[in-house]
């Protein structure tokens, strides 16, 4: 727990059936945020209100200063989603997002369904790309 007050953390993005050599390491995130979309409505002539709940939107999620292997699944997964092919690309990916205390030990984990990258800035040098920030779209979270 002293971790966690210090500020010693940071978030583990994982994909499905990818290895640890997958995994991209970030220093914050913002956007884990689901609102209910509800209005109140007048039930069966009644005079009370009772709340009609029609759906629960998801903010989209915020990764920031993350580190990734140029030639990794997530590195190629967002190129081809924002690429000049992004038209013929829209793969949706399941993912994990672990909140890591200074060891690397997970402390809490979110899944995000149906996932997929809408803008990113990056740097690239020979073998890596530092994303300065990643923006998901995602449908669901667990």
């Amino acid at each position: 727990m002293d971790n966690i007050l210090s500020g010693s953390f940071n978030f583990r993005l994982s994909f499905d059936k990818t290895s640890s050599k997958e995994e991209i390491i970030f220093s914050s995130i913002s956007g884990i945020t689901m609102v209910l979309d509800s209005e109140k409505m007048n039930r069966n002539g009644s005079n009370s209100l009772k709340p009609n709940i029609s759906s629960i939107k998801y903010s989209n999620l915020f990764l920031k200063k993350g580190l990734a292997r140029k030639n990794s699944v997530a590195v190629i997964w967002f190129e081809n989603s924002l690429g000049s092919n992004f038209k013929n690309s829209k793969e949706v990916k399941n993912l994990t997002l672990q909140l890591i205390d200074i060891d690397g030990t997970p402390l809490k984990q979110w899944q995000f369904i149906n996932a997929y990258p809408v803008n990113w800035t990056i740097s690239v040098d020979q073998d890596f790309v530092a994303i300065e920030s990643l923006e998901l779209v995602y449908g669901a979270i667990q």
